[in-house]
């Protein structure tokens, strides 16, 4: 990891609790249309696609916000999809949007509980959440722990090393970024007064910047779901300051790709190489070494079923 000027991307720092983010996050969804996150692509489609050919069981959509991304996920199968989130609010707009949808249901709830509600799990689903979760170790467990034998876990969030980088696009001015930062590090109460100091406390920009801070590698999520026995395939978006995440049990004797990478690769093609090279200062190697270099790992076999 290395210090990006004052940002150290070695250290996550969680996000603030009393600045009322959640309030800032439901509007920003509600101005864009009632989602939080990236439009469904299509490579993401093929993906899900995929996934849930090779499983059975319900759907779930952990931090799910006004609830679209559950709502799309509820068009590609029959099978029951439920989001939840811990925003009541939140869950108040997807169930007045989605409530009519015969196959989704939304309920409030927490990662930390999820085997308390759920079991037998085909899908988890986690959208841009993942960095609001601060025990990573146990929001792993608990995501894992309500999958049946075959089920997946579908991650996408900002990759904390490679975001900030390019924090400085958030919104908000250097010398502003700065004051926050260091307030972040000394007090929760130090951030408030910051916020409000410099008129910030209905600014949209503090949300992508205290998310980017909050936010994991991509590595540390692939270390805790190898703790638990779950293999994972990452990949990126060209462009793209976020990873996708498929993982599944661990079975040497079933090496079959479910989808994500494949169709991740499909879409981005060598152009990737092109990218790194000119925004992260690699000059030699081929495609193969840079990709080693970034963490990147290709497919592991074709779409086609085995």
């Amino acid at each position: 990891m290395t210090n990006h000027g004052l940002f150290n991307s070695a250290v996550r720092m969680p996000e603030p609790k009393t600045l009322g983010l959640d309030r800032l996050y439901l509007e920003r969804s509600l101005h864009n249309g009632l989602y939080h996150g990236t439009d469904v692509d299509g490579y993401l489609d093929k993906a899900l696609r995929s996934m849930l050919v090779r499983t059975e069981g319900p759907v779930l959509e952990v931090g799910c916000g006004t609830g679209k991304f559950a709502h799309y996920l509820s068009t590609l199968t029959d099978r029951q999809v439920c989001g939840i989130d811990i925003d009541q609010n939140a869950i108040a707009v997807a169930n007045q949007e989605y409530g009519n949808v015969r196959n989704l249901r939304f309920n409030v709830g927490n990662v930390y509980d999820l085997n308390k509600n759920f079991s037998e799990v085909g899908l988890v689903s986690t959208m841009m959440s993942l960095h609001h979760f601060d025990d990573l170790g146990e929001a792993m467990n608990q995501i894992t722990g309500v999958l049946n034998p075959g089920g997946f876990v579908l991650i996408h969030d900002w990759e904390r090393g490679l975001a900030l980088p390019d924090i400085e696009n958030c919104g908000l001015e250097r010398p502003v970024m700065d004051e926050l930062y260091g307030a972040h590090a000394a007090s929760e109460q130090t951030v408030n007064e910051t916020i409000r100091k410099n008129g910030l406390s209905d600014d949209p920009s503090i949300l992508t910047f205290f998310s980017v801070l909050a936010a994991y590698t991509k590595k540390e999520v692939v270390k805790a779901l190898d703790r638990l026995g779950f293999y994972s395939e990452t990949t990126m978006v060209l462009g793209d300051a976020k990873f996708y995440l498929a993982a599944y049990r661990a079975n040497p004797l079933k090496r079959t790709i479910h989808g994500l990478c494949d169709a991740l690769y499909d879409t981005v093609g060598s152009r990737i190489t092109d990218y790194w090279i000119a925004h992260h200062g690699f000059t030699t190697g081929t495609r193969i070494d840079i990709e080693k270099e970034l963490g990147l790992k290709p497919p592991l076999v074709n779409f086609k079923e085995k």
